[in-house]
């Protein structure tokens, strides 16, 4: 998204692979208030790298289905996940759920929908730094738990 809001020519054909990390930390400044675009390339930073991380086993249906919205202070990203293990493939919808409080911390929570009755909280903690490998970590451990509850309780 940052790159398509900074391109200069016409030419829209082509997308350039995400952000580097590095390249997304320098982004931020706790100084001043996070812009929606700052917290979006976050976002997609973090589920680029945990399907990086995860490949072949972890999709994004970023195409067809993400949506976004918020405001400079408030985002909401929403995407379908799809996790395969053991010939069983699984869709979680995940919501991510993103405020910058007036202390300019990042306040990150998701909810992980696995159809219309079963939804899983899963709180991602309050940032003053917003370090992209920190809250991948996190982000990781919570799903790691989430998929592999969801695994055992197919198997049974």
């Amino acid at each position: 998204m940052l790159r398509l809001t900074m391109n200069e020519s016409n030419d829209n054909t082509c997308f350039s692979p995400t952000l580097p990390t590095k390249e997304i930390q320098s982004l931020f400044d706790s100084s001043k208030p996070e812009s929606f675009l700052q917290v979006a390339s976050l976002i997609d930073g973090i589920k680029r790298q945990f399907e990086i991380r995860y490949h072949p086993n972890v999709h994004w249906l970023t195409n067809e289905k993400s949506r976004w919205s918020g405001c400079s202070q408030q985002i909401k990203n929403s995407d379908i996940l799809i996790f395969k293990k053991q010939q069983m493939s699984i869709e979680i919808e995940i919501i991510w759920y993103a405020e910058i409080n007036k202390n300019q911390e990042l306040i990150m929570n998701i909810i992980a929908k696995i159809d219309d009755r079963t939804n899983f909280q899963l709180p991602l903690g309050v940032w003053k730094q917003y370090e992209q490998e920190k809250i991948l970590k996190d982000f990781e451990s919570e799903l790691k738990i989430l998929i592999e509850i969801l695994y055992k309780h197919k198997n049974m």
